[in-house]
């Protein structure tokens, strides 16, 4: 699970992919120690945390193949 900066809530982020494009790999924080999770140019979901480190805060984030957040669910 990667952490997620740049936004308070998923209703914030939630908000701004609707009134403007989000680039993800501006917000993103990789946690793997078998690599990045990230992989360009593929539409994938990823689960995020977005308050390291208390871990209260999550999303499901689907980022397009041009590397801006689709839909946060």
């Amino acid at each position: 699970m990667m952490h997620f900066t740049g936004f308070k809530s998923k209703a914030a982020l939630k908000e701004a992919v609707k009134v403007r494009k989000v680039l993800f790999v501006a917000h993103r924080v990789e946690t793997s120690m078998f690599g990045d999770e990230f992989k360009e140019g593929v539409r994938r979901s990823y689960a995020v945390c977005m308050d390291h480190p208390k871990r209260t805060k999550f999303a499901n984030i689907t980022v397009g193949e041009d590397g801006y957040i689709e839909k946060v669910a």
